[in-house]
């Protein structure tokens, strides 16, 4: 057995090094990069595994009925998700546009697409035309699927293991990405039985509508198998391991096989390697899907990819084989690298869990090395379609991602606004080697996200370098893109593609796109003192700010029926309502009294609160609208990311108790529907709570690529569940941040491994008792001079404050505590010595 040899300190100084200026240094950051996604550390960890609650429905294989029978299985982590996805393996691959998604709707059966980029001709570009599937004989006799029982699934977007046994025949198979075109498939196969058996595993390769194939052999003198493909498609390689053997048969079947001798309780290990053969494209490219290769030139990009995997595997074990243990030993390190860094529920239900861990996986996922022009790391948005950085969609995954690794995910932001031209205009999207050709602009949350990372990080250096990009695109902004620049808002267009037709047909002044500015200008402010600018550019952000709330106060608040409307170019009313109306509570544009106008408009059932009639609420069109309509548009659907902003909003008024209903309606029901579907998504139906794929009837017919992953904006569920029904929320301070729990129960629930602020991190478990909540907290990380907590009540509608306790930590840094059930405060616990 292999053994790791690892310093932790080393990768951590690498992956969260500060560099005031963006230049060829952050080129070993690809280095380290590479190292920490690719294998991370080899550092044993024990984390609890819990059995899911049993998944309705069962798998199936449309060849042969029902194959698994998933009621006792464990999932590990309790996540449920079947597809694979080649992302964040694939760091040393210069073109970033190649995209592979394996699809593995059972153990036995695989299906799998390779795409490119949703630019232009790329959105519709998919080559998903190949099946795979599994048969296990034992002494001559067929294993029946009903036999076989599915013991074990472990899922994360770049591997999925599978334990499944019958009294015939035991088999783990571990489906491994090793890069965007290249994946390896092990199997270890034993034999149960007190006598000896002779098992023959054999896998079909088809195309899915069982058209001809072209077959032949392949070799690169390394490695041998066979090629196979359909007409004008890229050639599959296959590299058949372990001395099996292949062999065609009829027009449309790839077959290859091993027979086994194995006595009794003898384990055996099998391995295939895979290949798709599209050629490699120096550079990105807007038009056309690809060049298909030429299977000389694949066996080439095959070796190329081969060896970037080799050397990555090379630093973390002595001599990389594609042997079992070697690959169990990459699987620990991904493991590590994602679970030992992301915070972990407690005491919630299962697929709540799972949920939990796929969100942080599936933001992971998205991060790419530097390339090109984007000399640092970089996120892409969606796994399976926008696969680039975005305006608005990249800042709402942050809001997430910093409770996962704030610093990684404040300098994707810095990328992205290193796409800024000279002249201050930033696009929608860019990626490394191009920015899309539109420049309008949306939500401005960048500078919001940014903060949420700086409350974690600290990192002045950070914030200084983003904010001269900042400031050249806001002035821009102003002078380029306002129509109105002497006017009391500041019109600069569309907002984030929200309503009907006729909001376009003429021009609109957007409430929540004003709401977004304001904040945009406090938190300049902010930045502008953290790093000691000038007063009175301080003050200037901080005027803007002021300036800009008043006017919408003034223009936008109709006090009639209490709300925000948007507004024509001559300052009329467009009363056409959506959540956007919500919005601003998140930078405090609201006065006291309309937020309470606001949150009557919120709980009332005839427009966005669940009801019977629609168990979940905050639809982007209000149910009594004569827009709402339950299709792919933002007219009727739930779009978490609408209810993030909401909930957010909630908590800065104290509306604890709506927060926490709201967000405990939006995370469940989305928990639910991943439990059946396997990932999360954009768009959800208020009636069924079912995702808009093409897995419901009757849900809207998806654009192309919507059927599987989500965009980032999605993601922003998890911080909504930390805000909404904990009410944890980090301040400048970092020795201080709120807490004040709603909708709780009568068992313990809470959250592990949560990220305060630089090493500081906390364990809360939180319950009813009564007319109180109780808390037990633990910090890990802590100054040996800090052990003093104190607990001020805020008073949110005067701005009271009034101290309750000080409470005075244990050796082992923790505190048992409880607190009065109270509406509309908030609770602050300053950490002191």
């Amino acid at each position: 057995m292999v053994t790791y040899k690892f310093d932790f300190k080393i990768l951590e100084r690498f992956t969260n090094i500060k560099r005031k200026k963006m230049g060829r240094g952050f080129k070993y950051t690809l280095l380290a990069l590479c190292l920490f996604f690719s294998i991370g550390s080899a550092i044993a960890r024990k984390f609890k595994d819990k059995v899911s609650r049993s998944v309705s429905s069962e798998l199936i294989n449309k060849n042969n009925g029902p194959t698994n029978d998933r009621t006792n299985t464990k999932f590990v982590n309790n996540r449920t998700d079947n597809d694979l996805v080649a992302a964040y393996g694939t760091c040393y691959l210069n073109d970033f546009r190649f995209f592979t998604m394996l699809h593995q709707d059972a153990w036995n059966f695989l299906r799998w697409e390779t795409m490119g980029n949703a630019v232009l001709a790329h959105r519709t570009w998919r080559n998903w035309p190949y099946e795979q599937h599994l048969n296990v004989k034992v002494d001559g006799q067929s294993v029946s699927p009903e036999s076989i029982k599915v013991d074990e699934v472990e899922q994360q977007f770049d591997f999925r293991q599978v334990a499944v046994s019958s009294p015939a025949v035991k088999i783990k198979r571990l489906d491994l990405m090793a890069s965007a075109r290249h994946w390896i498939t092990a199997l270890q196969v034993t034999n149960p039985k007190e006598i000896p058996s002779k098992i023959t595993i054999e896998f079909d390769w088809t195309e899915i509508n069982n058209a001809h194939l072209d077959i032949r052999p392949w070799s690169d003198n390394e490695s041998k198998g066979f090629a196979y493909s359909f007409v004008d498609g890229p050639p599959v390689i296959v590299s058949v391991g372990a001395n099996g053997s292949w062999e065609k048969r009829g027009d449309n079947v790839a077959s290859n096989r091993w027979e086994l001798n194995l006595e009794a309780g003898e384990t055996r290990t099998l391995d295939l390697d895979v290949y798709i053969g599209w050629a490699t494209i120096p550079e990105y490219m807007d038009k056309g899907p690809g060049i298909i290769a030429s299977d000389q030139q694949a066996t080439i990009d095959r070796r190329s990819d081969k060896e970037g995997f080799r050397q990555l595997a090379l630093q973390s074990v002595s001599s990389f084989s594609y042997e079992w243990d070697d690959l169990q030993q990459i699987c620990e390190s991904r493991r590590h690298y994602l679970y030992d860094r992301m915070p972990r529920l407690s005491g919630v239900e299962p697929e709540w869990e799972g949920m939990w861990s796929y969100t942080f996986d599936l933001i992971r996922s998205g991060i790419y090395p530097a390339q090109g022009n984007f000399k640092d790391v970089w996120k892409v948005e969606s796994l399976d379609v926008y696969r680039e950085p975005f305006y608005w969609d990249g800042p709402a995954s942050i809001h997430t991602f910093c409770n996962w690794d704030a610093d990684l995910g404040a300098r994707t932001l810095r990328t992205f606004l290193s796409a800024t031209k000279e002249n201050g205009e930033l696009t929608v999207s860019a990626n490394p080697y191009r920015a899309y050709a539109n420049p309008t602009p949306q939500l401005a949350n960048i500078t919001m996200a940014l903060w949420d990372c700086y409350q974690v990080t600290q990192d002045k250096e950070m914030l200084a370098s983003c904010y001269p990009l900042m400031v050249k695109h806001v002035r821009w902004l102003e002078t380029e893109r306002n129509r109105s620049p002497k006017g009391p808002l500041m019109d600069i267009g569309y907002n984030i593609d929200y309503g009907p037709k006729e909001f376009y047909d003429t021009p609109t002044i957007w409430p929540d796109v004003q709401f977004f500015l304001v904040d945009r200008y406090q938190k300049l402010a902010k930045i502008a003192d953290v790093i000691d600018r000038p007063k009175n550019e301080v003050a200037e952000w901080s005027n803007r700010a002021n300036r800009l709330t008043e006017a919408i106060r003034k223009y936008m608040w109709d006090d009639e029926n209490g709300t925000f409307w948007c507004l024509t170019d001559k300052l009329k009313y467009k009363p056409i309502p959506s959540p956007i109306e919500f919005h601003g509570m998140i930078a405090g544009v609201a006065t006291n009294e309309q937020a309470h106008r606001l949150l009557t408009r919120l709980q009332d059932t005839a427009k966005y609160a669940p009801s019977a009639k629609y168990p979940y609420g905050l639809p982007s069109a209000p149910f009594d609208s004569p827009y709402f309509v339950v299709a792919d548009s933002w007219s009727g659907t739930i779009w978490p990311v609408q209810t993030y902003y909401t909930v957010r909003g909630l908590v800065n008024y104290g509306f604890q108790n709506e927060a926490a209903a709201l967000s405990r309606n939006l995370y469940g029901m989305m928990a639910r529907d991943y439990a059946k579907s396997g990932s999360i998504w954009e768009q959800y139906d208020p009636r069924t709570g079912n995702n808009l794929s093409n897995g419901f009837e009757g849900n809207g017919t998806p654009e192309v690529g919507r059927g599987y992953f989500t965009s980032g904006i999605t993601t922003s569920v998890v911080d909504a569940l930390l805000r909404g029904c904990w009410g944890f929320e980090r301040t400048d301070n970092p020795n201080t941040f709120f807490l004040t729990p709603a909708e709780l129960t009568n068992d313990w629930q809470g959250i592990e491994n949560l990220p305060l602020s630089g090493d500081v991190r906390m364990r809360i478990q939180m319950k009813e008792e009564g007319e109180k909540y109780a808390f037990k907290i633990k910090f890990n990380g802590l100054s040996s001079k800090k052990k003093v907590i104190k607990v001020q009540k805020v008073n949110v509608q005067n701005g009271s404050f009034q101290l309750l306790k000080q409470v005075k930590l244990n050796f082992e840094n923790e505190l048992d505590f409880k607190l009065k059930k109270e509406e509309e405060i908030r609770y602050l616990w300053t950490i002191e010595e």
